[in-house]
């Protein structure tokens, strides 16, 4: 079964990063995807100003698991939404994972209004009646 969960200490943070071979920094905050105990992933991000920043959506290598990429980069989300953030900007490479998430792109950036993604969410389609 997989898992999105926080990682607790910042010991354990930087042991997640260095299994998937990224740079840790302490200032950001992470998820992390277990199937079966067994690690998949890590989602780092910072709540900057209003906004919360999605940094780095990275699985170990060798593991192809787009539904653990996706809840990597949306927990973040519910934790901004929860913690009254509105605004999310999305950095990681995969901008197609943006894209599926509903961000839009103006000038290079990659935005998204949390105001109702949790709780409303088909209201952002419009009718399709």
């Amino acid at each position: 079964m997989l898992e999105i969960l926080p990682v607790g200490t910042k010991e354990e943070q930087k042991e997640l990063c260095e299994k998937v071979g990224i740079d840790h920094n302490p200032d950001m905050m992470a998820y992390a995807a277990y199937d079966n105990k067994n690690f998949r992933g890590i989602s780092l991000f910072r709540i900057v100003g209003a906004d919360c920043v999605i940094y780095k959506i990275k699985l170990v290598d060798g593991i192809d698991d787009y539904l653990a990429s996706y809840l990597l980069a949306k927990a973040p989300l519910n934790f901004a939404d929860i913690c009254g953030i509105k605004t999310a900007i999305y950095m990681d490479d995969d901008k197609k994972l943006a894209l599926d998430l509903e961000f839009l792109e103006k000038d290079g950036i990659y935005r998204l209004s949390l105001d109702g993604y949790f709780t409303t969410p088909c209201s952002r389609h419009g009718d399709k009646n």
